[in-house]
């Protein structure tokens, strides 16, 4: 009897496993597809000298969703900055340019570390001026590159992280 008890329970197993693995590829084939409509319409507008059909805001957004949709591969090592987060501290502080009229407060900055390791995609969540803003984008571009995150099978995966700056 428990033998049978525990054959079922593995073969229910199994095909849940089975299920979500069909669900993840499915859902990426289509991320795939969408992705691969979208370029080749952005790619004939610009070969035709028009202009592209998404905002640069809709373009980012829509890139975040593909990264954060749950279905994919679940990511169990996040990045990592060479260093830890002092360094990227401390980085941030070396390279901001902050003019005399930003003011005072924090910001916090969304970006994605992408499979090689780059920071891609940086917008402000929550800001302050304009001018604090663009210079927390700006630095945000020029950070070196992160050990990127990594699934269970330790294939590299893009992972949207998160940054809180204070300006005094």
């Amino acid at each position: 009897m428990r033998l049978l008890l525990i054959l079922m329970l593995f073969s229910v197993l199994c095909y849940s496993q089975k299920n979500q693995n069909d669900s993840i590829k499915r859902n990426t084939e289509e991320l795939d597809k969408k992705r691969a409509e979208r370029d080749a319409l952005e790619s004939k507008r610009k070969s035709e000298g028009l202009p592209s059909t998404l905002s640069e805001e809709e373009r980012i957004e829509t890139i975040y969703d593909i990264v954060s949709n749950s279905d994919l591969p679940e990511v169990i090592v996040k990045p990592v900055y060479p260093g830890g987060f002092s360094k990227l501290d401390e980085f941030i502080e070396k390279n901001i340019s902050v003019s005399k009229n930003c003011s005072k407060g924090e910001i916090f900055v969304e970006y994605i570390v992408n499979e090689t390791g780059e920071v891609t995609y940086p917008r402000i969540v929550n800001g302050l001026s304009p001018e604090c803003n663009k210079a927390m984008i700006d630095v945000m571009k020029k950070l070196p590159k992160f050990k990127p995150a990594k699934d269970k099978k330790g294939n590299p995966r893009s992972f949207i992280y998160g940054y809180s700056h204070p300006f005094k």
